[in-house]
Order: structure tokens, then sequence, then C-alpha cells
């Protein structure tokens, strides 16, 4: 591919001729430029995932200021769509044989792991799912986009992992606590960055959930033993 063009206007004279050693050091020339344009788009790049991954670890402070399980997963949505820019985040938690979200748009959202879906498969398979074209995919459920007048265009699907340490449960069909899918990237595609980057956000994500869930879970049997 090229990086640019480079225009040399050697003389005004209509019947100037460019040397071959001049040729030959105008090659040489632009492709220095080449390298050096190369490496300073390159710097920028590194640049800015340097600072999205200074986000990412600010981010995991805030959230895990957090105790309110609802709360958490509000604050999540609004990190990680700030963190990745996309339009709209959703995070599915388990619920027995099913995933359940709550959107501020579409409501309360249900999906069977019986049945074929992005989300479902993610949380079954423990598999990270990419879709460039939603509607093209068969497993999406384009339902909710028509009850809301949403258009979902490209997501990213990513396993939330269980915190071990909180965790008491061994059970093979519940190898996670949900999936995070992050919908329609704000400018451009997503990229192997967004991806890396999802990957940590959902360690993150895991360790708040199973936290607030934990600190939910012992407030509830505290208050339970004070009643009796």
């Amino acid at each position: 591919g090229f990086a640019g063009v480079l225009e040399v206007v050697q003389s005004e004279r209509p019947d100037a001729r460019c040397s071959p050693d001049t040729r030959h050091l105008l090659h040489k020339y632009a492709d220095l430029c080449a390298r050096s344009l190369t490496y300073a788009l390159r710097l920028k790049e590194l640049e800015e995932v340097s600072a999205r991954y200074e986000s990412l670890v600010r981010m995991s402070e805030r959230v895990h200021a957090t105790t309110h399980p609802r709360s958490v997963l509000e604050k999540l949505k609004e990190e990680a769509k700030k963190l990745l820019c996309v339009e709209r985040v959703t995070i599915f938690l388990r619920d027995g044989s099913s995933l359940r979200a709550s959107d501020r748009q579409a409501g309360e959202l249900v999906v069977p792991l019986s049945e074929p879906s992005i989300a479902g498969h993610a949380a079954l398979s423990g598999e990270i799912s990419v879709v460039k074209d939603a509607y093209s995919d068969s497993r999406f459920n384009q339902a909710v986009d028509k009850s809301t007048g949403f258009r979902t265009r490209d997501m990213i699907t990513v396993p939330i992992p269980k915190h071990a340490s909180l965790d008491n449960t061994d059970s093979s069909e519940d190898k996670n606590l949900g999936v995070i899918q992050v919908i329609n990237k704000l400018e451009g595609s997503f990229t192997k960055h967004d991806l890396t980057l999802l990957k940590g956000f959902t360690i993150i994500a895991g360790s708040a959930i199973s936290t607030s869930l934990h600190l939910d879970r012992v407030l509830s049997e505290g208050s339970s033993n004070r009643s009796r």
C-alpha cells in the first residue's frame, strides 16, 4: 500500500528533465518519509491504547466503590459505553436456564439458554462472539429492535467470568456469571484493541458483580437472622 504521495516541482523550464540520480534520491527520500509517517501513526495509536488502559484501571476503582448489585450493573454499563465508544451496552446475568438483563428502553430481557441466541451461545460455550452485521446473523433476535426502534449494526459479546474466591458453586453449567454485549461502535468498526480491552473489562466486571452479590447475600442473611 501507499502512505501518501510525494510531489516535487523541479524547474519552471519546459525542457527540464529529472536525472536518474535525482529520481533515485527522490525514491529514497519518499521511502524515508513513508517510514517516518508510519512510525508516527503507530506511536499515536499506541498512545491512544495506553490511555484507554489507564482509563480501565481508574474505572475499576470507581466500580468497586459501588456495592449494590443493581447500581454495580448500571455503573458497569455506563463505564463500558465510554471505554469502548459504543451506543449501547447490555449485561445479561444467568438465572437458572435463562439469561436476564434490565434495559431502560426495552425493559426486562429474558433469553432462554435452550434457544439459539448470540448471548446464549457465548454464555454456554464461553466463547467470544464478534458480529459485524447483526441482521445477517440467524441467532440475532430482531424483536427488541422492532419494539424500541433501535437498530443494531455490530456487536461484541464476551462471557463474564466468576470470581472464584466468592463463588461457592462448582456447576459445569455455570462457567460464568453471564455475558456483556457492547453494541454499535460509534466510529468505524470494532478493532482488536477493543476486543482486548473488553476482555480486561469483563474480568473487572466479574469481580465487581460477584462481590456485590456476595455482600448482598451476606446482608440479607444477617437481616434474616436478626428478625428471628
